[in-house]
């Protein structure tokens, strides 16, 4: 057999030792993979890697939300009679949507399981309740106590300052808002709604949402909070996303009455009462502008001569993508508000030498300059992450759009409540290190795949938790991508 150092081309390679067994080959057992001949250490199992993903929610919940149980326990329980702790109910509601269950019939028939009530009494130390005891809790559970636990959360967050290094400028926190639709139906399930009706006379009953979420960087996107569009028993106009803006910046500024902000939106809030209300709370702002919005300063703009504009073109660092940025400072909207230009061009050459280009415009209140209007775009782009979590929550197993109440908006509400407070853990899971990590064990990883081993080794195998338990016993952090 021809020996490890007559291979050169494998005893050149640095992480020789790391890659291959160089005792010699053996046959095959289980977990081991070969190429040309020589065996790689064994890979991780399905079960090894459910148990990480298991172990990764523990660990973000120990260190990032370790005050998480003891709020759960203060909530006032509405319930007369209680099987089931309050924390129970709560963690079970939190957990149907961390273990990505499509339907409360799905967790229920998991729950059933000797094997999955063992494991999640293991990893956990709670009992599971049935779906319909949750239910039947949110029934009478009000909203606003979810929303309370769910900014209180993301308090001790900053006071710690593990989202310090994504602020703007180092300053300000990004905070996007935007509007998604939950649930449409032309079936009348509750009176909260909104309603849309076609050409041909079909009503829409429709109940979308308006967000504020925390972005940064790396891809967090935290829920800080919500606010539902419905109209009232009576009424001469919809509600509308502008409308239920005004009530979510009240509850935004009394929830984070000193946090730091830059609002990051669309062109829909390009308009003077959005401006104002960002004034009168201290808020920066960027918003998107588009044809259309505010025609006068639009008009300004046309007519300002050359030497009005600064601008400069900055080439990656690959050299296949160029930005040209500009700006104009100090244009008078309104003959009150002060708002600045700006405009960013991307142009980008591929491999193949295909173009293509990109073309954003904003409206700020943050004076502009040449060392600091390139991170003003890749902040406001930010806002993009928004949409991205609405894009996992309604297309990537969170189901945020199946009906979870048929009979009540309250539990509605509060189930959606329970989505966002998973979804907060679940981001801070996928965004770390170690969950990079896995997906790294082969190019064609997926969440899916790492998420249909958590649910197997949950159902299939006798779980221990000791790794876990030792990892705890020192201080300990999950670092950040």
């Amino acid at each position: 057999m021809t020996k490890v150092s007559e291979k050169k081309n494998f005893s050149q390679k640095s992480n020789f030792s790391e890659r291959f067994d160089i005792k010699g080959i053996s046959s095959p057992t289980d977990g081991q993979m070969f190429v040309k001949g020589w065996r790689l250490k064994k890979a991780p199992s399905a079960s090894e890697n459910g148990k990480s993903v298991l172990c990764l929610i523990k660990k973000v919940i120990h260190c990032h939300f370790p005050e998480l149980g003891e709020k759960l326990r203060k909530i006032k329980d509405p319930r007369n009679r209680r099987e089931y702790s309050f924390e129970e109910m709560l963690m079970a509601g939190m957990m149907l949507f961390l273990f990505k269950q499509k339907s409360r019939n799905e967790m229920d028939n998991n729950r059933r399981d000797r094997e999955f009530s063992k494991n999640y009494y293991r990893a956990f130390k709670l009992q599971c309740p049935s779906m319909d005891a949750v239910e039947d809790l949110f029934r009478e559970l009000e909203p606003s106590l979810l929303e309370d636990l769910k900014a209180s959360l993301i308090g001790p967050l900053i006071e710690k300052r593990v989202l310090h290094r994504f602020r703007l400028l180092g300053k300000w926190f990004l905070v996007a808002v935007d509007g998604t639709g939950v649930y449409s139906s032309t079936t009348e399930h509750w009176e909260e709604h909104v309603q849309k009706t076609s050409k041909k006379g079909v009503v829409t009953n429709m109940n979308p949402v308006l967000e504020a979420k925390l972005v940064t960087s790396n891809g967090l996107c935290l829920s800080l909070c919500s606010e539902w569009c419905t109209n009232k028993a009576e009424y001469d106009k919809q509600d509308c996303e502008l409308k239920a803006f005004k009530r979510i910046a009240v509850r935004l500024k009394k929830y984070f009455p000193r946090l730091p902000i830059c609002l990051v939106v669309d062109g829909l809030y390009c308009n003077q009462p959005v401006m104002d209300i960002c004034e009168e709370y201290g808020w920066q702002w960027i918003i998107v502008f588009k044809d259309g919005n505010l025609p006068t300063v639009h008009k300004e703009l046309k007519l300002l001569p050359g030497n009005a504009f600064n601008g400069y073109t900055k080439t990656l660092a690959h050299k296949s993508t160029t930005m040209k940025y500009q700006w104009c400072n100090d244009i008078i909207y309104k003959d009150k508000t002060v708002v600045h230009w700006i405009e960013c061009q991307q142009k980008t050459i591929n491999t193949k030498g295909g173009v293509t280009e990109y073309h954003f415009e904003y409206l700020t209140n943050i004076s502009q300059n040449e060392d600091i209007v390139a991170e003003c775009v890749s902040g406001a782009r930010k806002r993009w992450n928004i949409e991205e979590s609405f894009n996992d929550q309604k297309n990537r197993d969170f189901e945020m759009q199946h009906l979870f109440s048929r009979v009540s908006f309250k539990s509605f509400c509060n189930w959606y409540q329970t989505l966002q407070l998973a979804y907060n853990i679940y981001i801070f899971v996928v965004k770390c290190e170690d969950f990079e990590q896995l997906l790294k064990q082969h190019s064609k990883q997926t969440m899916r795949h790492l998420w249909q081993n958590l649910i197997a080794i949950m159902t299939l195998s006798i779980l221990n938790m000791e790794d876990f338990e030792q990892w705890i016993e020192k201080p300990r952090q999950v670092r950040l991508c």
